[in-house]
């Protein structure tokens, strides 16, 4: 069990895969969902078949977190919490009659606005421009708005990074390449989707620290939904855990129970509220 917690762990970071606006493909949540609430859960199973929860950061898209959607199933509010169920970050985003990201504000735990990030478009040369108190990304557009390639600068014109990202054909992110300056590789991040949507693997390469090495892999049997997923990092063997859940009226999943070696370690819960 432990080595699997191990995993985990490692994972609470890795999440640069989505794009921050589009959660709900990521989340294999369909229909017209107002919000969702994400409870993770560590457990130990004794013996007898009872279990010890205790909440969790979580890891990947079972973020412990509140997302709101607007109709068109974009984020408009994201609250992420710890272990505790304390406010850790408060995101709220806006957007234009595109349903295009124009404004992002970010607040601390005490409610403190520490950032506001704000996007202009330019349909004529396929462009946005993000731009904080800190830093500008400018970032050229594929011709369905998706950004393809980014260059972030300091408020002095400095260059910091470059990004570069591939899609499906459902919009969904395939490869965010961030490279250097001098155009050296720093990181990584795959995903591959099988024909329902749904990833198969998701992986990130770590060029910095070499530390950061992690796969994860999603099987499938006839069901939509995964019944299995292996966990490595930095080249260790798999950790292989069952997994499986329980759906709500409108085929949504509202539980996720995680196996390792047939003792439940992760839970996961959702609670969804609809639109009318």
């Amino acid at each position: 069990m432990k080595f699997l917690y191990f995993f985990l762990i490692t994972l609470y970071s890795f999440s640069s895969f989505a794009q921050d606006d589009n959660m709900l493909p990521y989340l294999r949540l369909k229909g017209k969902i107002e919000s969702v609430r994400i409870i993770p859960y560590e457990v130990q199973e004794k013996d007898d078949k009872t279990i010890e929860k205790n909440i969790s950061i979580g890891f990947l898209y079972d973020k412990n977190a509140f997302i709101r959607f607007n109709k068109a199933g974009k984020v408009i509010e994201k609250i992420d919490y710890n272990n505790k169920n304390e406010v850790t970050r408060h995101r709220e985003l806006s957007y234009d009659n595109k349903n295009r990201c124009i404004n992002e504000k970010v607040y601390n735990k005490e409610g403190k606005m520490t950032q506001e990030i704000s996007t202009t478009y330019d349909d004529k040369k396929k462009e946005s421009r993000e731009t904080d108190h800190r830093r500008t990304t400018v970032c050229q557009l594929d011709d369905r708005g998706n950004p393809i390639n980014c260059a972030t600068f300091t408020t002095e014109g400095k260059l910091i990074e470059k990004c570069y990202t591939t899609y499906d054909k459902d919009n969904k992110v395939l490869e965010k390449v961030y490279r250097t300056p001098n155009n050296d590789k720093k990181y990584v991040f795959h995903n591959e989707y099988n024909d329902n949507g749904y990833h198969t693997k998701i992986s990130e390469d770590d060029y910095v620290n070499f530390t950061d090495n992690i796969k994860v892999n999603y099987f499938y049997k006839d069901a939509p939904l995964p019944y299995q997923q292996s966990l490595s990092a930095n080249g260790t063997l798999p950790a292989y855990s069952d997994l499986s859940y329980q759906y709500d009226k409108k085929g949504n999943w509202i539980r996720k129970e995680v196996r390792y070696k047939d003792k439940l370690v992760f839970l996961v819960e959702l609670k969804i509220t609809y639109f009318n």
